[in-house]
């Protein structure tokens, strides 16, 4: 609706014209040039300031003055209700706040004429003439402060929501920040300001917006948090309840001391004391229990546990130092620690956290950050309220308790910080080397298994391998143009591809335990290089094996298979010639295996089953064949092919040889994953723990374990051999 540059011109410009009515609000009512104080001992009021022109005119600081008069006013005996400089004072003195607001719109009705004559307890009246303008130099320096702060408590929520002007957090943060402002220029008013008056309608209007700026303020700051870091379950329902029952409250609240037996232009629509802080404090809790939940929420999603975090420690903290350090001590009776002006500076310092931490802003990283900003925050209470204790309550000089601090900075609290920091630094070291070396141990077993390179298979790898780095939550394909970097506020890792693998993206480190940081990059572009080094060689290598198997291959077939085939046509017998058609068909086989193709299980079959029949002819033994149904996907490698028919000759070869069988069974069964070969005669069997292995039994079982096969003996009657072979089908097997 409308743009971003439009709507920030318009925040800051509201933000200058309410600083500009504020400032005309403190410098246009009644000026004294004087100051009260209340000494509470005997409850009256005594002078502690008074400007050059008030003091030729004869009236001194430390003078008590116990009333007030003019021309145009009766005389009025000065009390503590007349001018509270706190809330608590207020309550303590007076019923209601509509008594409040009389007693100190009596003192108005005099201060508002020129002449106004004092009552001193020296027994004297002095009749002051007031120039009725205040001076700039007369604002105190903490309403300056206040100023500034709730300015930008105001302009950088409407930032923020110009921005992102239909985002419920935008938008909440920035009614939550009106609130505020509302609630602690309307505070500094009545309690910071000095020599400052105002009518009875002004008194009233400020009372009423510190209630309503301070429902504002913590309401919109509770349900904010329905939605931020992350959107609770049900939040819209709990949100349309927190907000319809304060706006109920409120109106009960306002109307709870009506009194209809008392003419309307004698009442005040106000809120008590009472109920302010209660529902303060209800929200408050309710504040602290939604950071409990997106909290625990948040507990693989770093970024967003990281702004759960900085909002805990927004209003946890600065609250607390609200609490301990002015409120407590005025509620047991005694001197606030610290002024109201400035534990009210904590409670905007904490709001400004809030904003930061919904802001988002990418200078000011929290996920990185964190840490470092709860260490300095609960470092810094500890030291200002040992500070504070030492002056307050042990009565030290604050000399003697700043020298005492900066021992305890420099000697305790730096030397265990450098301690901690350098074994936190040789921990993190240390895991990010053990990282390595797993990473470097599983490149390098993937690069030794003896598998073709497959298409994929190099990604797969390299998968894996940061798969062991990283533990990512997900690993999807980037971007072409990717390089190695952290995106999404570290909860993204960004690797650059290479000659095996494309690039990838990788989501939430640790299956969102941490976030990725430059660490991860330096570690990534490492395994990379090494990745990318170590399978060229690997390739290389297995690229010099192919070359030099087809080298031997083709030597077998040129040169010795020219001599078979010489020797079959010169072969004088049938004996001579049935040896050289057995030795070409065993050169065919070694040549089919060194090319390293694979063969369909249905050919393979046949094939078996012919050389089984050739051989039992030639040595004079009884087949009985037996096969299954086999799928026209199935393979098995040409390695597989050499060893498998190699054993089968062995067998029938110690067949023939040893067992004095007459029958030989073979059977050949298939499933999905393998194929089981048995062959069994019905010889003498042999006792396997007796028997002296020699080169055919032990180049059976070499062979078996070389293809990855299981091979189980049976030679009680007879001898029975079962042999399991894995299978491949076709799609595990297509070359890259």
């Amino acid at each position: 609706m409308f743009s971003p540059k439009l709507l920030v011109n318009l925040s800051l410009v509201l933000a200058i014209m309410s600083a500009v009515l504020f400032s005309m609000v403190v410098l246009l009512t009644p000026y004294t040039g004087f100051e009260l104080s209340l000494d509470k001992e005997n409850d009256q009021f005594v002078v502690t300031r008074v400007d050059e022109s008030v003091a030729a005119q004869g009236l001194n600081i430390g003078d008590r003055v116990l009333s007030l008069a003019s021309t145009e006013a009766d005389q009025i005996l000065l009390t503590p209700i007349h001018y509270p400089k706190t809330s608590i004072e207020a309550r303590q003195r007076t019923r209601t706040k509509a008594d409040q607001l009389r007693a100190m719109a009596e003192v108005y009705e005099i201060l508002a004429t020129r002449n106004v004559t004092l009552g001193l307890a020296r027994g004297e009246d002095i009749t002051l003439q007031l120039d009725q303008r205040r001076p700039i130099g007369s604002v105190p320096f903490e309403v300056w402060v206040c100023i500034f702060l709730t300015s930008m408590c105001s302009l950088l929520p409407a930032l923020a929501w110009s921005w992102r002007p239909t985002s419920r957090e935008t938008v909440y943060l920035l009614l939550s920040g009106f609130g505020l402002s509302l609630a602690t220029i309307s505070a500094g008013l009545l309690y910071t300001m000095e020599m400052h008056y105002l009518p009875l309608w002004g008194y009233w209007l400020v009372f009423e917006l510190v209630g309503f700026g301070n429902f504002i303020f913590v309401g919109f700051a509770t349900v904010l948090l329905l939605y931020f870091p992350q959107k609770l379950f049900h939040a819209d329902r709990w949100n349309n309840f927190i907000l319809g029952g304060l706006a109920s409250f409120t109106l009960i609240a306002l109307f709870d001391g009506w009194d209809f037996d008392v003419p309307v232009s004698e009442q005040f629509l106000t809120f008590g004391y009472l109920e302010v802080y209660l529902v303060e404090l209800v929200l408050y809790m309710a504040v602290l229990f939604l950071c409990f939940i997106q909290w625990r929420l948040s507990k693989n999603l770093p970024v967003e546990r990281a702004q759960a975090l900085w909002i805990t420690l927004a209003w946890t903290l600065c609250p607390i130092v609200f609490f301990v350090f002015y409120l407590l001590p005025v509620l047991l009776g005694q001197e606030a620690i610290l002024s109201r002006t400035w534990t009210t500076t904590a409670l905007l310092i904490a709001f400004a956290m809030v904003i930061v931490g919904v802001s988002r802003f990418r200078f000011f990283r929290l996920e990185n950050h964190i840490g470092s900003a709860y260490q300095w925050s609960l470092v810094s209470l500890f030291f200002f309220s040992l500070d504070i204790i030492l002056i307050s309550v042990v009565n030290l000089s604050p000399t003697t308790s700043t020298f005492i601090l900066l021992g305890l900075i420099l000697w305790v609290y730096l030397p265990i910080r450098q301690w901690l920091f350098s074994r936190v630094s040789r921990d993190r070291q240390h895991r990010y080397q053990r990282l390595f070396n797993s990473a470097v141990i599983s490149m390098i077993e993937d690069s030794l298994i003896p598998t073709k390179s497959v298409v994929g298979s190099h990604e797969a790898a390299w998968k894996k391998t940061l798969d062991v780095v990283f533990s990512p939550g997900e690993v999807n394909r980037g971007d072409s143009d990717a390089s190695t970097r952290v995106e999404k506020r570290g909860q993204q890792l960004l690797v650059a591809g290479h000659r095996f693998s494309p690039p990838l993206s990788l989501e939430f480190a640790e299956h969102g335990a941490r976030i990725f940081g430059s660490d991860d990059v330096n570690l990534a572009e490492t395994l990379s290089l090494l990745f990318v080094r170590l399978y060229d060689f690997r390739d290389g290598y297995a690229a010099g094996q192919i070359r030099e198997r087809e080298r031997i291959r083709r030597d077998l077939h040129d040169q010795i298979g020219h001599k078979l085939l010489s020797l079959v046509y010169a072969a004088q017998d049938s004996k001579s010639l049935q040896l050289a058609q057995d030795t070409m068909e065993q050169i065919r086989e070694l040549s089919r295996a060194l090319k390293e193709e694979p063969v369909a299980l249905q050919n393979f079959i046949i094939e078996l089953r012919q050389i089984c029949e050739d051989t039992c002819e030639q040595t004079g033994l009884s087949l009985h064949w037996h096969d299954t149904s086999v799928d026209e996907g199935q393979f098995i490698t040409s390695n597989q092919y050499l060893n498998v028919l190699n054993i089968t000759r062995e067998l029938f070869s110690n067949t023939a040889k040893h067992a004095r069988a007459s029958k030989t069974t073979v059977s050949v069964e298939t499933n999905n994953k393998s194929m089981v070969l048995t062959v069994t005669d019905n010889g003498i069997g042999f006792d396997q723990t007796a028997v002296n292995p020699g080169n055919g039994l032990f180049n059976i079982q070499s062979r078996a374990e070389e293809m990855g096969a299981k091979i189980q003996w049976h030679t009680a009657a007879g001898t029975n051999v079962v042999i399991q072979i894995p299978l491949q089908t076709d799609k595990e097997i297509e070359v890259a």
